[in-house]
């Protein structure tokens, strides 16, 4: 299957609530979060929001 040249793939994240309370408390020095590099160097990758401080652990 063949791209277009103006197509851009779109990964759909949500989540997942294991069900499970935090043992912490959030990260103060960090109010908005923080991002976490999960490429392993690779350079480009995506980008998506998720609730923080989160409810319940995910």
């Amino acid at each position: 299957m063949s791209k277009r040249p103006h197509e851009t793939p779109t990964i759909h994240v949500h989540w997942v609530d294991r069900g499970h309370d935090p043992t912490q408390p959030p990260n103060l020095d960090f109010p908005t979060g923080t991002d976490i590099d999960l490429t392993g160097g690779m350079g480009k990758g995506c980008k998506t929001s998720l609730p923080y401080p989160a409810k319940r652990c995910g």
